[in-house]
């Protein structure tokens, strides 16, 4: 049975050019395609190796990612950045909300492959996925109607529904 990594399942990385009409058979499907590479210098560490990694394992092999109860990892985005940032340790939840609030400007996120324990670390799992009151996400509660999430009967009514 085959070993893979994360890097076998890459599409490939390419320039980022149009092929010209030499390069046609070194890769690119037809002229004015863009460059996809012929040999992928990927690590298996872009979101694209990793998702298909991911899947491969779940599918082929019937393995299931396990939460970590002592390591968040987040995904962190915005103001044309995007990388991931992990904290470890007894401190690990502390520290990875206060490196969320020092960053206002961004937009942090789970990542799909390093999942963590959302009982290890219920105030990371609610900054990242805020609920209101009746269990559902906080900006259903806050839009469009307010606290009826669906709206009231009459708003319904008035609206065809």
């Amino acid at each position: 049975m085959a070993t893979y990594t994360a890097s076998d399942f890459c599409q490939g990385h390419g320039g980022g050019r149009d092929c010209t009409y030499s390069e046609e058979a070194d890769g690119c499907l037809q002229h004015g395609d863009m460059d996809h590479g012929v040999i992928s210098y990927c690590d298996g560490t872009c979101t694209e190796a990793r998702e298909h990694y991911n899947r491969y394992l779940r599918v082929e092999l019937g393995r299931e990612l396990q939460a970590s109860a002592t390591t968040v990892t987040l995904q962190v985005w915005g103001q044309g950045i995007s990388y991931e940032v992990t904290f470890e340790g007894p401190q690990a939840e502390d520290r990875a909300l206060a490196y969320m609030s020092a960053r206002k400007g961004l937009h942090f996120g789970d990542v799909f492959d390093r999942p963590f324990s959302y009982d290890a670390f219920p105030r990371v799992a609610d900054a990242l996925h805020p609920t209101c009151h009746h269990g559902l996400s906080l900006d259903l509660c806050m839009d469009p109607y307010g606290d009826a999430h669906f709206g009231t009967r009459e708003q319904e009514l008035a609206n065809g529904w």
